[in-house]
């Protein structure tokens, strides 16, 4: 049985804190690694392809270099593939920039939305991320009004992992 899972993040472009995460149970298993992802080509309009593929690069490995885990990440790539479809075995990461869809919640408060998948015995098996280029400007500063892209791919990749928000504020 497949239970997909939608996890939205909606957070303001300013916050003053943040949630920490918890493990839900679910996972990548070991036999399913390292996780390989892909980017849509182009990535955010704002940062440019290269300077997108880099900062997911850098979003993954700072998980993967976690002491604690055994964790991996494939090398990425670029596709031209803009699936949604968490069916598919193929963790598409993608910047959205002509218009975001309502089901992925309210676009002013949201973004990024990570799409995770899995079996009913908690193994993954997919996760698509999709981060809001509609609604927020990106940089790599974080400086008021743009939206640190890093911070962001790497708070969405922890939820790629199979982590969840907790209640208790970081």
């Amino acid at each position: 049985r497949l239970i997909t899972s939608l996890v939205c993040i909606a957070l303001g472009a300013i916050s003053a804190s943040a949630l920490a995460y918890n493990a839900p149970g679910i996972k990548w298993p070991r036999s399913k690694l390292p996780v390989v992802w892909e980017m849509t080509s182009g990535g955010s309009t704002d940062l440019g392809e290269s300077a997108s593929f880099d900062l997911l690069k850098r979003s993954c490995a700072s998980w993967s270099s976690v002491c604690c885990t055994y964790l991996t990440f494939g090398a990425g790539s670029i596709t031209t593939s803009k699936s949604r479809d968490t069916s598919d075995t193929r963790n598409i990461l993608q910047w959205l920039e002509q218009s975001w869809p309502a089901d992925l919640g309210d676009g002013d408060s949201v973004l990024g939305v990570t799409m995770p998948a899995y079996w009913n015995n908690n193994e993954l098996f997919d996760a698509d991320i999709v981060f809001n280029g509609v609604d927020h400007t990106w940089d790599q500063t974080g400086r008021y009004p743009k939206v640190d892209a890093q911070s962001i791919a790497t708070h969405e990749i922890g939820h790629l992992l199979g982590l969840n928000h907790s209640q208790y504020q970081a």
